[in-house]
């Protein structure tokens, strides 16, 4: 019992940083709207960490404490509509990266701030301490099997390259570690993604966020397995 209460607050108290994260930045973007940045430029960070932050932690999240919760009947109801919002975050998500009106990046990004904020506080308030109170449920172990979610498939180094072979990952979990590699990638040095299909849309997706600051270009194309080395110019 008392260990589960520990873990809930340990979850809750990550769900209020990362709304308080959040927020902090959409403030930001929309200071930087003000003076008049490019607007593409001034959504990047939001975008971003939703990609390296919050989707992850969503799909980890419904790989374990949803799974948890959902074999509760009073909780499975609950559940879906939680699902259902990540599913919403993501459209809007997708919506921000291809706005390139200032007005139209500031309401999505204030839209995403709103939902995340209210989802985590759905989640504080109506799911864990249910799950907390439940002497069958131990949610030290949940909170542990997460953290694991977030150390899969560590990439390897090769001179100035560094490959990610995504096909191990979940769907919703690819291009958050792709674009937590990009943050960290030196000038010059290279990504090398490993698909099973064209990563055409994650080339959109890099246009819209960095502009020209890094490079694309095919290793190999299908049919089977497609390589691309992301570079960062110098």
């Amino acid at each position: 019992m008392g260990g589960n209460w520990e873990a809930a607050r340990k979850m809750e108290a990550h769900h209020r940083e990362m709304v308080e994260t959040l927020k902090k930045k959409v403030d930001q973007l929309e200071e930087e709207l003000r003076q008049g940045k490019d607007p593409r430029e001034a959504c990047r960070p939001v975008a971003v960490y939703f990609e390296e932050t919050i989707f992850p932690h969503a799909q980890a999240e419904e790989e374990t404490l949803y799974q948890e919760a959902s074999t509760h009947e009073n909780l499975r109801l609950l559940v879906a509509s939680m699902v259902r919002e990540h599913q919403v975050l993501q459209a809007l998500h997708a919506e921000l990266l291809k706005a390139a009106d200032p007005w139209h990046v500031y309401a999505k990004s204030r839209l995403l701030e709103a939902l995340f904020s209210l989802h985590a506080e759905r989640e504080n308030e109506d799911l864990l301490p249910h799950l907390a109170a439940d002497e069958t449920v131990f949610l030290e172990e949940v909170l542990a099997q997460m953290a694991d979610l977030f150390h899969k498939a560590l990439p390897q180094g090769k001179g100035e390259e560094v490959e990610l072979d995504v096909r191990e990952l979940p769907h919703f979990q690819r291009h958050a570690a792709i674009f937590s590699l990009l943050e960290r990638l030196p000038p010059g040095q290279s990504l090398v993604i490993v698909n099973d299909h064209d990563p055409k849309p994650l080339f959109y997706q890099i246009q819209a966020l960095y502009a020209d600051t890094f490079s694309w270009s095919y290793q190999k194309e299908g049919p089977v397995e497609w390589r691309v080395a992301i570079r960062r110019q110098g």
